[in-house]
């Protein structure tokens, strides 16, 4: 990801990272795919796992963990093959500086207060910009305020976030 052009076509314009000419969808999946690392740097969560994608999708995922000097892996087989990006000691933000999604004040709407939801430990829960919650589905990431991993089956949704009852502010 060290060098990226736009190049204007009379159809469309075309995003490049390095070698790879992107469609207008694959730069939607460039920009959810930064726009969800970093969440992730800014987060106690050791790793990142993405749907299953294409293996070009894949592709694009790699680079952008590589840019921010993440690990990556990709796991599983087939249509089921997907990548998980890991938190690595050289891993860094970018330097502009953004507004976290939870402070936006759509997010700061979505608040259940005490009520306490159940799910499966080591399911994947998304909260999505509506309020509503679950497993992620095929959803554009700008429609997720928050994401992670439900180690003990217990969560809240407090300004937007999703809270389990280790962390601060359950």
């Amino acid at each position: 990801m060290t060098e990226q052009t736009e190049t204007a076509t009379s159809e469309r314009s075309e995003v490049m990272i390095d070698d790879m000419e992107l469609s207008e969808r694959e730069q939607e999946l460039l920009q959810a795919t930064r726009n969800a690392v970093q969440r992730f740097l800014e987060s106690d969560e050791e790793v990142l796992p993405f749907e299953p994608m294409s293996s070009f999708h894949r592709r694009i995922v790699h680079k952008v963990g590589t840019h921010y000097k993440l690990h990556s892996r990709s796991l599983g087989e087939g249509d089921d093959r997907y990548v998980c990006l890991l938190k690595s000691p050289d891993a860094k933000i970018s330097e502009n500086p953004r507004r976290k999604p939870h402070e936006s004040p759509e997010a700061l709407r979505v608040d259940y207060g005490m009520d306490t939801f159940n799910a499966k430990p080591g399911t994947q829960v998304v909260l999505r910009k509506d309020g509503s919650f679950g497993v992620p589905m095929r959803e554009k990431e700008l429609e997720i305020l928050d994401r992670r991993i439900i180690t003990n089956g217990l969560f809240r949704i407090r300004k937007g976030r999703l809270i389990c009852n280790q962390d601060q502010g359950w």
